[in-house]
C-alpha cells in the first residue's frame, strides 16, 4: 500500500514538471512586403523550437512620408487572437482597436499571418485614404 501511495506522488510530482516548463518561441526578424514605392507591409511572428507558428507579433501597414514610415493600421495576436489596431493621425499616434467581427476568428496563427497579409494586401489604398484624411493631408503622392 505504501509503495503504491509512493508512486501515485511521484507521478504526480513528473506531472507538475511538466506542466511548469516554458514552452521555448523563437522571434523571427521583421519581414517586408513593399506594395510599391511608398506602403509597405511589415510582419514579425514567433515559432516554436518544432518550427510551429506560435504568435503573430506584428502585421503593420506603413505609409512613407517625407523621410519616416508611418504606422497606418496593424494585426497582433497578443491576447491569444488576432485583432486590428489603427493609427489616428501622423500628429496623433495613438490606436484605435476596431470590432473584431471583421477578423479571422478560426484557425491558428499562420492562417491569422497570412489573413492579416492578404487583409492589408487587399485594402491598403483604403486604410491610406482613411490615414491621410484624419491626419489632414490631401495630396501626397
Amino acid at each position: 500500500m505504501l509503495i503504491l501511495a509512493v508512486k501515485k506522488r511521484l507521478k504526480f510530482i513528473r506531472s507538475k514538471k511538466k506542466s511548469k516548463e516554458r514552452k521555448v518561441e523563437v522571434k523571427s526578424l521583421p519581414h517586408h512586403i513593399h506594395l510599391g514605392e511608398f506602403d509597405r507591409i511589415t510582419y514579425v511572428y514567433n515559432k516554436d523550437l518544432v518550427g510551429n507558428y506560435t504568435k503573430v507579433v506584428n502585421v503593420s501597414y506603413e505609409i512613407l512620408i517625407g523621410q519616416k514610415w508611418q504606422l497606418v493600421s496593424r494585426y497582433d495576436s497578443e491576447h491569444g487572437n488576432l485583432h486590428c489596431h489603427m493609427t489616428v493621425s501622423v500628429k496623433n499616434k495613438s490606436e484605435i482597436a476596431l470590432p473584431t467581427s471583421r477578423v479571422i476568428k478560426k484557425g491558428k496563427p499562420k492562417d491569422w499571418l497570412t489573413w492579416a497579409i492578404k487583409d492589408i494586401e487587399a485594402r491598403f489604398f483604403e486604410y491610406r485614404k482613411g490615414f491621410l484624411k484624419r491626419s489632414g493631408i490631401k495630396d501626397l503622392y
